[in-house]
């Protein structure tokens, strides 16, 4: 019977997952379509595998999930480079809330609720595919911890080092306040262990020595993995955030101060107080200011609006905004957490991510709650962390959790109730959580913009001219008449700062209404056409061809230990006896 249970749960949560990614990517699936995303190819080399490892050769970095590279067509997994991920972070919660006590319902269903939380999964829209490697190895962090304090095993240890390296290769940031986060996480199970056991036999008591032991094991894995992914962020990541700085790019006309221009530029895209209401509110500001998937949505007559707020706006501008995202954390996700946080106030737990919750919630204000968010910007690498709206994702992360326990209580009171079939419960929680992920979804295919996966949306045609920085309404409507005359005829497009001619052949999505801002902050608009061609594939870089000029005995030490890593979590999942809470009394 339990056979039955575990495999029966683990069978509806994948269905679920499976019927919900499958109409958020839906008109993709193909292998000529895929989606709209700026900062990710959509059009590969025919030696596309032999160009990966030049890359690799040259930055050393590896991960369990770069193995797709040598798997097939890289057009077969665009979507599922994002997918699967997802489906990960679904795992590792459900891993993390298994442990801490949850029924498999509830745990499973909290981690579908994350899967398709807004700003978890369409980032995908804008590509940022750094961000989907981190949460397929870094949301296990957090059941791994529990279960190195609780068994001590030397392997929970190593796969604690392992997932941490893993996460932080290709988005340094994000990895960074997730891995404080984890830290904290650390220090308090540490402190409720410790609590825990204070009133047991010597013998029996929480071994101070047995813990370092543990932490040894896991900073020496952690270390050994991540040595290309730290030389990269230390010789690369820092220096070109510097750069950005100190070019002002998306910094205030006028801003001589370096100081402030360091303040104004790291505050981008904080957000703004109102659009909390999102949290539960869909679409409260509208949807999404990408032109690209705009133009495509409109095509489809998918519904999708511009987005309104004010997230993304210029400093001290009155208008205008940009955003490629969701913030919707979905109603019934954050009626869970409610329901969570009153029937769990004296859960430790539940106070421990509802006061998480709250802070990551001051701290993605940003520029907004400027008194808090100094606090932030006066620690070590604050000052790089751009865009507060990130830690959007941890508020994400903690309303989960509380809407697992929010589920658990649904189901226990069910369980309890003598005039109900025992079946009821979980069918009520499958129910329940269905209906979520149906909501989510549906808000989320509004990122999905499909075209063809020969084509592009990039500035690939000729530069003839490059708009102003801060321009006045008539220094662009000049700048623009002056190059349409240019062109002969052919229609110009305007792709980040540059204008191109726009190519033979062009198709015109647009036009699309654009808005640009005066040095003295007012708004002006000028309509520009959205572009989409046919596009040859991009030509291999002339760098890196000679294997051996990169770190190559650190990338060989990163997937020795990564392999060996890979084995203990098969090992640990094909031996995992944790069928409840894990005790620490």
């Amino acid at each position: 019977m339990r056979l039955c249970s575990k495999w029966g749960s683990f069978l509806a949560f994948a269905a679920l997952f499976a019927a919900g990614a499958g109409f958020v990517f839906w008109g993709t699936w193909s292998m000529d379509l895929v989606p709209i995303m700026p900062d990710c190819p959509t059009s590969f080399p025919a030696d596309y595998a032999e160009e990966w490892m030049r890359g690799w050769n040259r930055s050393g970095k590896f991960v369990p999930g770069d193995i797709i590279a040598f798997i097939g067509s890289p057009y077969f997994w665009v979507e599922l480079r994002y997918v699967l991920p997802v489906f990960f972070a679904a795992l590792g919660m459900a891993y993390f809330l298994r442990g801490r006590g949850l029924s498999r319902p509830a745990s499973y269903g909290a981690g579908l609720f994350l899967a398709f939380s807004g700003y978890w999964l369409t980032l995908f829209s804008a590509g940022h595919l750094g961000w989907f490697q981190w949460m397929t190895y870094g949301v296990f962090a957090f059941g791994l911890i529990d279960r190195a304090f609780a068994k001590g095993k030397i392997r929970h240890w190593a796969l604690l080092g392992a997932v941490l390296a893993w996460g932080s290769f290709y988005q340094p940031d994000l990895w960074l306040l997730f891995t404080v986060f984890t830290a904290v996480y650390f220090a308090y199970r540490y402190a409720a262990s410790a609590l825990a056991n204070k009133g047991t036999p010597p013998r029996e008591r929480w071994i101070p020595v047995r813990w370092l032991k543990g932490a040894a094991v896991s900073l020496a894995v952690f270390v050994l993995i991540g040595l290309p992914s730290f030389r990269s962020a230390i010789f690369g990541d820092l220096a070109s955030r510097d750069k950005q700085i100190d070019s002002g790019e998306t910094v205030s006309g006028g801003v001589t101060d370096e100081s402030e221009k360091r303040w104004i530029f790291v505050t981008n895209w904080s957000m703004p107080p109102e659009d909390t209401r999102e949290f539960w509110n869909a679409r409260v500001h509208g949807d999404t200011s990408c032109p690209m998937t705009l133009a495509i949505g409109e095509g489809r007559g998918n519904g999708i609006k511009p987005y309104a707020g004010r997230l993304g706006r210029p400093l001290n501008a009155s208008s205008g905004n940009y955003r490629q995202h969701s913030l919707y954390v979905g109603w019934l996700t954050c009626l869970m957490a409610i329901v969570g946080v009153l029937t769990g106030f004296k859960n430790r737990d539940v106070l421990f991510f509802l006061a998480c919750g709250t802070v990551f919630w001051l701290f993605s204000l940003g520029r907004f709650c400027e008194p808090v968010y100094r606090i932030v910007y006066s620690l070590p690498m604050g000052d790089y962390l751009r865009a507060p709206v990130k830690w959007h994702h941890l508020t994400e992360f903690c309303i989960v959790v509380l809407a697992g326990y929010g589920l658990q209580s649904v189901y226990s009171a069910l369980r309890a109730s003598e005039s109900l079939p025992r079946f009821m419960a979980p069918a009520a929680i499958l129910f329940l959580v269905a209906v979520g992920i149906a909501d989510l979804a549906k808000n989320d295919a509004l990122y999905c913009a499909p075209h063809a996966a020969d084509a592009t949306v990039a500035p690939l045609g000729k530069v003839i001219a490059e708009v102003p920085e801060n321009p006045s309404r008539a220094e662009s409507l000049i700048v623009y008449i002056r190059e349409s005359l240019k062109s002969g005829g052919k229609e110009p497009y305007v792709f980040g700062k540059y204008i191109f001619e726009g190519p033979k052949g062009a198709k015109i999505l647009g036009p699309h209404h654009y808005s640009a801002y005066a040095q003295d902050g007012s708004e002006f608009a000028i309509d520009l056409p959205v572009v989409e061609f046919a596009a040859e594939r991009p030509k291999l870089s002339e760098q890196g061809e000679v294997m051996g000029d990169g770190p190559f005995l650190m990338a060989v030490v990163s997937i020795l230990v990564s392999g060996l890593a890979v084995g203990l979590l098969v090992f640990t999942a094909l031996n995992s006896r944790v069928d409840g809470k894990l005790r620490f009394s």
